[in-house]
């Protein structure tokens, strides 16, 4: 800072207005409250000092008026005094702030100065606290200004006396012109505008800008002087104050060659525009224009300057423009390649400004360009063009592999650099060859760069939400400097695998956030993160900032890594800030804490080091968070590893000797070193008026815990290492049992030797082991667990999966067949037979919850997806199935209970797995099942939450019917539980409710490789029924010449009954709005008789699918490509159907896909549709294209699909009308897409040139 200024802003120098000494008897003008005092000093003369006894309120001090004439904007002030704690007080902490009422509003206050520990001893003066403030845009022009210094001690008991109380003024910015370099002197002639960017922040760093008009130059020193008065400097310039790298841009706003819209047309927004169109192969240049008032807002296409559709440009330039006063954006590239923008500048525009427009944009390339004073156009206007210009960035990036460097984004109203890759390439783009399957969201930079980027004055400096950038290779954000932004530096959200290197992000809310739903790790390396900026603390004084943010409930596979990152700037906060800071935990239990990836940091501030302040607890009312310092250097007091934990008695039980975190005020924290701490999730039943607690011992110390109060089950935090034994006690401190116990895990620390399943034994009545050893097929060691569940009374997994204390599916990837234990009190059963399924997931529970089974999709679940996306071989994919919906029969079944009249070998039985509502009627047909009681022969439906978790047997034994069930298990109502047909009432046991009559309700799942010793010969094969069992198919479809007879029937036994109606090879671009699809065989109007099924088959490269079911319409004419030309149908009125279709049978060569018996839905139309799902059909999303779209009865995309319930694809043929390319898929995408990144219906896909077969062929049975 430069040295004090004597004088002050009144004519005789005093801005105390009176003795701020006290040796004059007098105080300064307004000070009240107190009295003057003399004493005897050290030196034996006599010192005058100002004492408050009494206090009238808490906090009272002194405070100083201030001639409204001192507020110039830019002037920097100091304040400075000594005080005094009486009657033995030493709590210490002093506050500065300055207060200010502009005419008809209220008081608004700014603390300045935080003064801490400065009085060596009772009764003593303290050492001169002293601190700076500025007048900046806020404080000028107020009418009553005061300075205050005041105590945040609470004891009004405590006297307080102040002394030797000084104003200064320390820095004057009055200035009248500029020193710049030559090199752009040069450029100046008077008369010119020069703009000087805004170097402000919060909410007057969008209106911080300053024009000038130059008056005279030298070229050759670099000076210019203004035409205006003299002027007050409220920028940072590179002689200072403060530091050069702060320094504000100045940019020439004056071009020879004027491009300017007079504003006399009938829509004042609507100015020019400057196209460059369909010019590839041309080298072009565009230099030197200033172009005022163009754009034409809320009109697609009509900006200031636009390169459209020009492919390869290689070699033109758009260099040294300037953009003004736009009314739509600025430097547009649309469906243009290679371009070089640079030297531009861009003032005062509306909507993005350097963008690129459809996201297929590659190879161009932005360097030294500036945007400054970008705003956005609101939703409210109507002036929408489909983008999202009402959040404008200065730099709009829709697809990373592009060069930017060294431009400036400066005083934006919201978003400096904003990567909004989407899921696909949009508008006309999307149809060029070069962009079909593109991902813009999972392109890595590659050989591109984003390098010496700045961005200040903004709300973010760059951000990569909505929706997430994925790249598929580490991309680097290198050089960036992000600054005095009111929010974050850089906002990383829904994004992986990318690296922020040598960057600065200083002065900012945030210098960085790492926020929710990040897919990989992100990482900050070889960068500064400051708090306050010495150019920050001269014009504006002590703030209050925190610095890098991340989420208390990331997975650790997912949490940020930080390396050689150095803190600064925290020692002059006037607040107890952190550097390094955790979020507010989202008390979702699955979220266990937060695991950061950090090496040699650095602080210049203990105090600003990772804590749990009281602060926070407070606000959150947790009581159990703790925070893994890895290596030490986190907030570790002796630099060794271990665990922040709040200061807790439940956090503490097990672990003595943790030592108090002091380098603080208001830390709630104690630091155990060498501990390896993971919290483990006990959940049991929960009944009305019951007090529960868990009692859990190591064998030296025993500790008891309540409920959570978040999570209603116990969350004890335990260090690893050692065994524990647990058990619940009622309110009267005796032993229970509770049902439904269940232990879980959800996050590990990095730390290696933490609890597991293992490591905890809760008691509990069942008898499981002691039964399983009595039967030889459970002890013969061809089975192993895969799950073990202690059902709860009242179970609720439509909300979240099952809490199985044993959880090992993904250890068997293989297996041949599948075996149930239920345990119910005195009674159980084992049941096995051949596998019903090749996916340990679907043996479980069928629930509703996305996490059953493969899961079902829902507008959250679509966005989970996207989140937690993973890469093999360079390529996203995800894995999901949609929920388990199983009825089929099953082979070789055997049971042993003790339940009179079950046992028996070599059954025929069948499974009834589902999570959804079913209806009493023997939908396939199984012998002896009844159509009127539910049973073993039940007809699922496609809505509802009941659920059903059924074996039963019915052939080649002497029991016929259930031999368990576990029903409604979804609701959070009391599930039905039973061993063998319930004695009266439903024989499945639906409708008992009767789940909370046991005191053991134990569920142990198996799977075993090879068919016990003991199973006979196959059952009998079921007579046929309209829904036969399809064998898989041992061979891919040929491509070889046609044979007389059809090789899809010779291949796959379910279509031996069906006849050909059409076979097509489908077009890359069809265009069916125009021409009925040239069908290679069309048997449509030669069918003998009607027919009562319908399949399809769909061949794409070497992946086919069948699928046959129940006839959706009657007419042969309407069950081809449902197009928009009236002859694809009865001539009459186009095709639409969206409807349920059951007796689903699906045969294909894709993994996970096929079953028979299954209930589907088709959605057949000529006509747009929307993601809403306004039919609520079961498992679809409002927000991404799946299995329940909404058709707008109009345009012209077309949809011929078919789903299965719960959400997966079956087949989809999309876009067949237009001419654009086509979109196909079978099974569920997961690969390519629209908005969300992935469309599970193939829609906007556009990849149909990926293939080389593509055949259609429709069928319908044979009615005799």
């Amino acid at each position: 800072d430069p040295p004090p200024i004597a004088s002050g802003c009144r004519p005789d120098g005093s801005l105390l207005r009176g003795d701020g000494t006290f040796e004059s008897g007098t105080v300064p003008a307004g000070m009240t409250g107190g009295a003057l005092a003399t004493e005897t000093a050290a030196d034996g003369a006599a010192n005058g000092f100002y004492r408050v006894s009494n206090r009238a309120f808490a906090l009272h001090g002194v405070f100083v008026e201030m001639d409204a004439a001192c507020a110039i904007p830019g002037r920097r002030y100091r304040f400075a005094a000594k005080h005094r704690l009486e009657n033995g007080a030493m709590d210490d902490e002093f506050l500065g702030q300055i207060s200010y009422q502009k005419p008809g509003q209220d008081w608004v206050v700014k603390h300045f100065m935080l003064c801490k520990n400065r009085v060596p001893g009772p009764n003593q003066w303290s050492e001169p606290c002293h601190d700076d403030f500025l007048i900046d845009e806020n404080v000028a022009g107020a009418a009553k200004i005061k300075v205050e210094y005041f105590p945040t001690n609470q004891d009004r008991s405590v006297n307080i006396s102040f002394d030797d109380v000084r104003m200064d003024l320390v820095y004057d910015p009055l200035v009248a012109g500029f020193e710049t370099s030559s090199e752009f002197a040069s450029c100046l002639d008077v008369g010119d505008e020069v703009v000087v960017t805004s170097s402000s922040m919060g909410d007057q760093a969008f209106e911080g800008h300053q024009i000038f008009t130059v008056a005279s130059v030298n070229p050759v020193s670099g000076a210019f002087d203004f035409d205006d008065q003299r002027m007050y400097q409220t920028f940072p310039t590179l002689s200072g104050p403060g530091e050069p790298v702060y320094a504000a841009e100045v940019a020439r706003l004056t071009r020879r060659f004027v491009f300017d819209a007079r504003n006399d047309g009938p829509d004042p927004l609507h100015g020019g525009h400057f196209i460059v169109m369909h010019t590839p192969d041309v080298v072009q240049t565009v230099s030197g224009l200033e172009v005022r008032n163009f754009g034409q807002q809320g009109r697609l296409g009509r900006y200031p300057v636009h390169f459209h559709m020009s492919g390869d440009v290689s070699g033109s330039v758009v260099s040294k423009n300037v953009v003004r006063d736009s009314h739509q954006r600025c430097y547009v590239i649309h469906g243009t390649d290679n371009l070089r923008v640079e030297d531009n500048v861009a003032f005062d525009a509306k909507g993005h400004c350097y963008i690129l427009e459809d996201g297929g944009e590659t190879g161009n390339t932005f360097e030294r360009n500036l945007a400054a004073k970008v705003d956005t156009i609101p939703l409210e206007l109507g002036r929408s063009i489909g983008a999202s210009d009402n959040d404008a960035a200065s730099f709009w990036i829709t697809n990373p592999q592009n060069n930017y460097i060294a431009n400036v984004a400066a005083g934006g109203r919201l978003t400096g650099y904003w990567f909004e890759t989407l899921g696909a390439v949009v508008g006309p783009s999307a149809d060029l060859p070069k962009n079909e399957g593109v991902v813009p969201m999972f392109l890595p930079l590659g050989e591109y760069v984003f390098k010496d980027n700045v961005a200040h004055s903004c709300k973010d400096g760059v951000r990569t939400y909505f929706p997430g950038w994925k790249p598929s290779e580490l991309s680097v954000i290198d050089g960036l400097k992000s600054y005095k932004n009111s929010n974050l530096g850089i906002f990383i959200h829904g994004t992986g695998n990318v690296a922020v290197r040598n960057a600065l992000l200083a002065d900012n809310w945030d210098c960085a956030g790492h926020n929710l739903h990040n897919a990989y790790p992100n990482f900050i390396e070889d960068s500064r993160c400051v708090g306050l900026s010495r150019d920050v603390l001269h014009r504006y004084g002590p703030l209050c900032r925190t610095g890098i943010n991340y989420s208390y409930n990331e997975p650790p596979e997912a949490q940020l890594r930080l390396r050689n990152v150095t803190f600064e700037g925290w020692a002059d906060m006037h607040c107890d800030a952190l550097a390094l800071r955790t979020l507010v935990p989202d008390r979702d239990p699955r979220y266990a804490h937060a695991t950061l990836h950090a090496t040699d940091l650095h602080f210049d501030s203990d105090a600003s080091k990772p804590d749990i302040p009281c602060s926070l607890v407070a606000q959150t009312g947790d009581k159990d968070l703790f925070l893994e310092d890895v290596d030490g250097l986190q907030g570790s007091p002796t630099g060794n590893p271990g665990f922040l934990v709040q200061d807790e008695d439940d956090m503490l039980a097990f672990l003595p000797g943790c030592v108090p975190i002091t380098r603080r005020y208001g830390s709630c924290a104690v630091f155990c070193e060498g501990v390896c701490l993971r919290r483990a999730h006990v959940t049991t039943d929960v009944r009305p008026g019951e007090v529960l607690a868990l009692v859990i011992s190591d064998g030296t110390t025993t500790h008891s815990y309540g409920r959570h109060p978040f999570t209603n089950d116990f969350e004890p935090v335990l260090p690893g290492g050692r065994s524990y034994d647990a058990h619940f006690v009622n309110q009267n401190g005796q032993r229970v049992y509770p049902g439904g116990v269940g232990l879980s895990f959800v996050s590990s620390p990095q730390c290696s030797n933490h609890i597991t399943r293992s490591s905890i034994a809760i008691a509990d009545r069942s008898n499981t082991d002691a039964i399983l050893a009595q039967i030889p097929e459970a002890v013969s060691g061809d089975y192993r667990l895969v799950y073990e569940l202690n059902i709860p009374s009242n179970p609720k997994y439509q909300d979240r999966r099952p809490v199985y204390s044993t959880d090992n599916h993904l250890d068997f990837p293989t297996f041949g067949r599948i075996a149930y234990f239920l345990e119910l009190d005195n009674e159980y059963v084992w049941v096995s037979m051949d596998a019903f399924t090749d996916d340990s997931r679907k043996i479980g529970v069928p629930c509703l919850s996305p996490k059953c089974g493969g899961g079902t999709l829902s507008a959250d679940d679509i966005s989970n997806m996207i989140n937690s996306l993973n890469f093999e071989g360079g390529s996203p994919t995800v894995a999901h199935d949609g929920a388990t919906v199983i009825q089929k029969v099953v082979d070789n079944v055997n049971v042993v209970s003790n339940v009179a009249g079950l046992s028996g070998s070599g059954y025929a039985g069948n499974v009834e797995f589902w999570p959804f509502n079913y209806r009493r009627g023997n939908a396939i047909g199984i012998p002896g099942a009844s159509a009127t009681a539910y049973d073993f022969g039940d007809d699922p439906s496609t809505d509802g939450n009941y659920g059903s978790m059924q074996v039963h047997v019915h052939g080649d034994g002497p029991h016929v019917g259930t031999v368990f069930a576990f029903n409604r298990f979804n609701d959070g109502a009391v599930a039905d539980l039973g061993i063998g047909n319930k004695p009266i009432g439903e024989p499945d046991w639906a409708l008992s409710n009767n789940a909370n009559a046991y005191d053991i309700r134990k569920l142990r799942v198996y799977v075993g490789d090879v068919p016990a010793a003991s199973t006979p010969t196959r059952a009998p094969t079921l007579p046929p029924t309209a829904r036969p069992v399809l064998p898989l198919p041992t061979t891919n479809p040929t491509t070889a010449s046609p044979t007389p007879s059809d090789p899809v029937k010779q291949m796959i036994h379910d279509a031996h009954d069906f006849n050909l109606v059409y076979e097509l090879d489908i077009p890359t671009h069809p265009a069916y709005q125009s021409a009925r699809p040239q069908y290679a065989v069309d048997n449509s109007l030669s069918l003998s008789s009607g027919f009562t099924r319908i399949a399809y088959y769909l061949e794409l490269n070497n992946k086919y699918v069948w699928a046959s079911f129940d006839a959706f319409s009657a007419d042969p004419r309407k069950i081809g490509v449902p197009c928009l030309h009236l002859t694809c149908g009865d001539g009459a009125s186009p095709n639409v159907f969206q409807q349920v279709v059951r007796n689903v049978n699906v045969v294909s060569n894709v993994p996970g896909l096929g079953g028979s018996g299954l209930i589907g839905n088709v959605e057949f139309w000529p006509y747009d549709y929307i993601a809403n799902n306004a039919l609520g059909v079961i498992g679809a999303s409002d927000t991404a294209w799946d299995n329940g779209d909404t058709n707008t009865g109009n345009g012209s995309f077309g949809s011929m699909q078919l789903h299965l319930l719960g959400g997966q694809t079956v087949f989809a043929f999309n876009r067949f009308n237009t001419g654009s390319p086509a979109d196909l898929g079978i099974d569920t995408n997961t690969m390519v897409g629209g908005l969300l990144g992935i469309q599970p219906d193939w829609s906007a896909s556009q990849n149909a040139g990926t293939y080389t077969v593509r055949k259609l062929k429709v069928y319908a049975n044979v009615v005799n």
